[in-house]
């Protein structure tokens, strides 16, 4: 039996979850554009800051414990493995908005805009091509709105992305046990992200926000370990050994647009509606066959992705909500690869706030979230042949906690 670990979800339920509610609660991961309830919404909408009239803190623990279970084969090679896991993971985030005039408002927030990441093993067949890596951003977020009108207002921030990228492979020593290669490579790239709020009315209110792609270098010199004489002459020979590896890393620009409705008996509802330009996501992938080095950049497909969530008040404390959210796949199982094994996502959750007044709650989500098979059936590469490899067993529970520190109602 393996450890492998889904190290974060996908980039888009990482963004949903990071969703613009507090005043409610947002199952799901609903709400993310058009909510602007809180100071969350200056990671996801910096335009809803002009609603917020006070010094208004947010900080969100999240929790994720995941079920995999799959089956990964080389067939040129012999090797099959079948293998399950289950993990946990988790971390704080943090949301801050406060008022500079009237009409200004300034936000800073400290997010995890994407991660991704995988351990398959050092017994799966896979590890030619990964055995473990993981690739990690954390953002700083300085944010600003303006509010033109009672109706309008818009919004810009400034995310200082630092992203770093850690990977292990085995590397094949042609009849002997396998050598090693670990890198480790980091890099700070800045982004924005803009948006536009509308409020039709005090209970209706439409959002639209755009964050541009987030690219960089990131830079590292691999280590080798445990190579015989042959295999290190040739990655010698090639300039594997003493290499400086810089990896493209590129997250996707994506738009969405969300509406949010307050009804007169205290229910609420909110819509959103993402595009993920896919397919100017990059993330160079690589490994060392038969001394020499092997890079691949995949193409991916532009994807939609949707969220949806109600709630509902049981008494003048308690809150009640559900909803759910979508993503399709940017790739099918003939170009989809182990070193990013995406897949379509569903999202289905319940959650709870408790109003402890005087401006502060506490929210509390459940959130399934189902990853899809994962399928590959790969074209052959170089010394290994073709890869085969499904999930049979791919999900896992998310559970958000929003403690809020916000304006008197």
């Amino acid at each position: 039996m393996k450890t492998q670990r889904q190290i974060f979800t996908l980039y888009a339920v990482l963004l949903f979850s990071q969703s613009a509610f507090a005043n409610d609660p947002s199952p799901g991961m609903s709400g993310v554009t058009a909510a602007a309830n809180s100071a969350m919404t200056a990671q996801s909408n910096p335009a809803g800051m002009s609603r917020i009239e006070d010094s208004d803190l947010v900080v969100q623990l999240m929790a994720l414990t995941t079920e995999n279970e799959d089956t990964t084969a080389i067939p040129d090679l012999g090797l099959a493995r079948e293998d399950d896991d289950s993990n946990l993971y988790g971390g704080p985030l943090f949301y801050y908005v406060r008022p500079l005039s009237e009409r200004v408002h300034l936000g800073l927030s400290v997010a995890v805009p994407a991660g991704f990441g995988d351990d398959y093993g050092s017994e799966s067949p896979s590890r030619y091509f990964v055995d473990e890596w993981s690739l990690t951003y954390i953002s700083l977020v300085p944010a600003i709105s303006y509010e033109i009108n009672d109706q309008w207002s818009i919004g810009a921030s400034v995310p200082i992305n630092y992203a770093r990228y850690e990977l292990d492979n085995a590397v094949l020593n042609p009849g002997a046990a396998d050598g090693a290669m670990e890198l480790e490579a980091d890099g700070v790239a800045v982004s924005f992200s803009l948006g536009l709020l509308y409020q039709h009315d005090a209970q209706t209110r439409f959002g639209l926000a755009y964050r541009s792609a987030v690219d960089m270098e990131l830079e590292g010199d691999p280590e080798f370990s445990d190579l015989t004489a042959a295999t290190e002459a040739r990655l010698t020979a090639s300039g594997a050994i003493d290499a400086e590896v810089e990896i493209g890393s590129k997250l996707p620009p994506m738009i969405s647009a969300g509406a949010y409705r307050e009804f007169a008996n205290g229910w609420t509802w909110a819509v959103d509606v993402m595009r993920i330009q896919w397919s100017e996501f990059k993330l160079t992938e690589f490994a060392f066959l038969d001394g020499a080095r092997f890079e691949r950049e995949p193409d991916y497909d532009d994807t939609w992705a949707a969220s949806t969530g109600v709630s509902f008040p049981l008494n003048d404390r308690w809150t009640l909500g559900a909803g759910g959210a979508y993503t399709d796949s940017p790739v099918d199982k003939a170009t989809r690869t182990l070193g990013f094994r995406i897949d379509k996502t569903w999202v289905a959750g319940v959650g709870v706030n408790y109003d402890r007044g005087g401006g502060r709650s506490i929210a509390v989500n459940l959130n399934y979230i189902g990853m899809g098979k994962g399928k590959i059936e790969s074209d052959p590469v170089p010394v290994l042949g073709t890869l085969e490899a499904e999930y049979d067993k791919h999900w896992g529970l998310l559970i958000d906690v929003q403690f809020r520190w916000g304006p008197e109602s």
